[in-house]
């Protein structure tokens, strides 16, 4: 609450063999570390990013952990986080850290004062919660948590108040049932048709690249089969960008395919049929193929106002792009204003490419850095846009090279005029 920004940072960390007793040394647990940077004027300014606290969870075997801001979900003015916790058929765990105190230390993360959310039943892939803001309008953020192997997420309405010790996931508001083939993570999609209320983006079958958008507005609740009601769109990967042409409503990244090099922008509209591809109006990213080969998932992103000029700005990440045959990612910043009625959008134009100096050697057991390469950039959790962590009135970008040497890094970008 003290103006600025504030930035996490959470890794895995692997167990030591004699910290979790078990016969051939448990080679699969880990614990998750969450490292806790409040922004300040000059953040970062010496070159060094120093955590203020940490939070810890415990040792989990083939844990799956995963941090989002979550929004104000009690309506104390103050951001709260959510914290996922699951490994195997173990049970799910997410945490709500209601933001409002300032810590310093480590903390387990079990006492911090936290509510949580606890699966019944282990075995679902319960976890991966993610903020989705405000769908019903009631000044409260809300929260999605996808259990993929039961085809299932459960959608949390934001209340006064806060969690009071545990709840299950049959205290949730609404269950979204996903398409055959399950259902896979949830995004914020911001308000794309301008009635002001946060729209919600959730994969409705992973291996048909098609995501569901369903609109904010009136409460859900029960089972809600998303492919009755949300709206068909085509992509394997799918974001809300904000307002990109300053038209009132929030814009759509999309990717097409999970190979596909180009990225689509699909705009906002008040009123939006049943289905919608990419090629349906808006504005394409179109990458030359000269810019290296595609072994992975691209994706847009949201970039927030990184030079203030008071329209959003957009980043076409490529986490595994591949320019001498490796792994070496790529991300780029096109500044806005953006035109929805200009076709394409050449990588020509993009005002800065964030490149690598290192790649990945699998020498010596894949223990070391190849000075002559470059690393890849984080994918899905490696990003942190729109947060002004040193209070100048520009945003500022975080990215994670989770490769990077020795053991993953975190770069920082400051916004500038």
């Amino acid at each position: 609450g003290d103006g600025y920004a504030d930035l996490l940072i959470f890794a895995m960390r692997h167990a030591p063999p004699d910290t979790v007793p078990c016969e051939g040394g448990c080679p699969a647990f880990d614990r998750l570390i969450v490292r806790v940077i409040y922004g300040r004027p000059g953040f970062a300014s010496d070159g060094a990013i120093r955590p203020d606290a940490t939070i810890v969870g415990w040792y989990i075997n083939t844990l799956q952990a995963w941090v989002s801001a979550a929004g104000d979900v009690d309506g104390d003015g103050h951001p709260d986080v959510l914290i996922s916790l699951s490994g195997g058929c173990q049970q799910g765990n997410v945490f709500v850290w209601y933001g409002g105190t300032r810590i310093t230390g480590e903390h387990d993360v079990r006492d911090l004062g936290t509510g949580v959310i606890r699966e019944r039943d282990g075995c679902t892939d319960f976890g991966n919660a993610v903020g989705v803001g405000d769908l019903d309008g009631d000044g409260r953020a809300d929260f999605v948590i996808p259990a993929a192997r039961t085809g299932r997420a459960y959608l949390f309405y934001g209340r006064a108040g806060r969690i009071d010790g545990r709840l299950d996931e049959t205290a949730a508001d609404a269950v979204l049932l996903g398409g055959e083939g399950g259902i896979g993570p949830a995004e914020p999609a911001g308000d794309v048709d301008g009635d002001g209320r946060a729209d919600l983006l959730v994969s409705h079958d992973p291996d048909a690249a098609e995501w569901r958008l369903l609109l904010g507005g009136e409460r859900l609740s029960g089972e809600v089969a998303i492919d009755e009601l949300g709206i068909r769109i085509e992509g394997a990967m799918a974001r809300g960008l904000g307002d990109l042409d300053g038209d009132g409503r929030d814009e759509i990244g999309v990717t097409r395919q999970a190979l596909g090099l180009d990225g689509y922008v699909v705009g906002g509209r008040a009123t939006w049929p049943d289905s919608i591809g990419v090629d349906d109006g808006g504005l394409r990213i179109e990458r030359d193929a000269h810019l290296g080969d595609r072994i992975g998932a691209t994706s847009l992103r949201p970039a927030g106002d990184m030079n203030g000029d008071g329209a959003p700005d957009l980043l076409y990440l490529d986490s595994e792009a591949s320019t001498e045959g490796s792994p070496s990612g790529a991300l780029y910043l096109f500044l806005g204003p953006h035109s929805l009625e200009t076709p394409t959008l050449s990588f020509d134009t993009a005002a800065a490419f964030f490149g690598q100096l290192w790649r990945w050697s699998h020498e010596n057991g894949g223990t070391t850095s190849d000075p002559d390469g470059a690393w890849r950039w984080a994918h899905r959790d490696g990003l942190a846009t729109g947060t002004d962590l040193d209070g100048d009135g520009l945003d500022d970008l975080a990215v994670v090279a989770r490769l990077g040497a020795p053991y993953g890094r975190v770069y920082v970008w400051r916004g500038r005029r």
